[in-house]
């Protein structure tokens, strides 16, 4: 199995606490990957290790074939959608504006720019009269929609989701789930998404790696966690999602 993520011997410190010690971890390509683990457990640190907000005191990580170095940090960035708990939009800034800012910035032209925006509108079931709106006159989940398509606006093969979910109510996420599952089978992509719900991680993963203090517990299919809990810490998670 070829991994768009390889993280070798990586170990992350922030003062005296070590968050990742030595850890070596591949995260496969063309699936949706969960990163399951509670506060603290060192998985957000994982994702920003990725992007580069984050450099790792030691180790090697290696994203879509290539080392994170400062040296090739911008274009890989640009290989990469991000979006967090919050939507993270510009206020000041349209969803239209939002939505289309990196492609100004990577020079794409407006026919490009439109035929790109509207096809995730459709995807991600936005009201085209929304593009000229600002953030604040829409919902939670409707941010969240917005989010996800700035992300996906360069159509990158790897998308990175910190906890993207997570602020939204019960009834806003089902919905959306349902958008993200129908984005992610349109367009074929490898997507890492950091959670602390287990529910989640098992609706819409095909691969999980729960992570606690710090260190794998354990990794493989969705199939294979549920049927086979590597010990009573994956058990409990396990037995809370499916209360």
């Amino acid at each position: 199995m070829t991994n768009c993520i390889d993280f070798i011997a990586v170990s992350k410190a922030y003062g005296a606490l070590t968050i990742l010690d030595s850890l070596s971890l591949g995260i496969p390509e063309n699936k949706t990957t969960a990163l399951v683990g509670e506060s603290g457990s060192g998985k957000s640190s994982l994702l920003q290790l990725v992007n580069g907000l984050l450099k790792a005191d030691a180790g090697e990580i290696r994203v879509l074939g290539e080392p994170v170095t400062d040296d090739n940090l911008v274009p890989l960035r640009r290989r990469m959608g991000y979006a967090v708990q919050g939507a993270g939009l510009f206020p000041h800034l349209t969803v239209q504006e939002n939505i289309s800012l990196v492609a100004r910035l990577e020079g794409w032209d407006n026919f490009q720019i439109e035929q790109r925006e509207w096809q995730l509108f459709d995807i991600m079931e936005l009201e085209r009269d929304f593009a000229q709106r600002y953030p604040h006159s829409l919902s939670g989940g409707q941010q969240q929609r917005v989010s996800l398509c700035r992300a996906m606006m360069l159509n990158p093969p790897l998308l990175l989701l910190d906890e993207p979910f997570s602020a939204l109510d019960p009834m806003t996420k089902g919905s959306i789930y349902l958008e993200f599952q129908r984005l992610r089978d349109i367009e074929e992509r490898s997507i890492l998404l950091v959670t602390h719900d287990m529910q989640e991680a098992l609706k819409l993963a095909q691969h999980i790696i729960v992570l606690r203090e710090g260190a794998v517990v354990q990794e493989g299919s969705v199939e294979a966690v549920r049927r086979a809990p590597a010990d009573d810490y994956v058990q409990s998670l396990i037995d809370i999602a499916t209360l």
